[in-house]
């Protein structure tokens, strides 16, 4: 299975968890492109699930080779 350099990008942004648009803002895309290239890879990938925790274990699972750096801030809780 062979993805574009446009599903490339689109899958990356994914594994981030980002919305189409915020991919469409950071990517300079419209949203529906970002649309297209993100059911391109899902039907690549032969998901067809609507949920989206559900896609993002089956993209990983599916292409999980790819490095993705994630800058994760974890959630600190103070109390007074």
């Amino acid at each position: 299975m062979q993805l574009t350099k446009a599903e490339v990008h689109i899958l990356e942004q994914l594994f981030r968890c980002r919305s189409y648009k915020e991919m469409s803002q950071d990517l300079n895309l419209s949203i529906s492109t970002v649309r297209f290239h993100a059911t391109n890879i899902y039907r690549k990938a032969g998901i067809n699930t609507t949920d989206c925790r559900g896609k993002l274990m089956l993209l990983l699972r599916k292409f999980g080779r790819f490095e993705v750096s994630v800058k994760w801030t974890p959630h600190v809780e103070t109390r007074i």
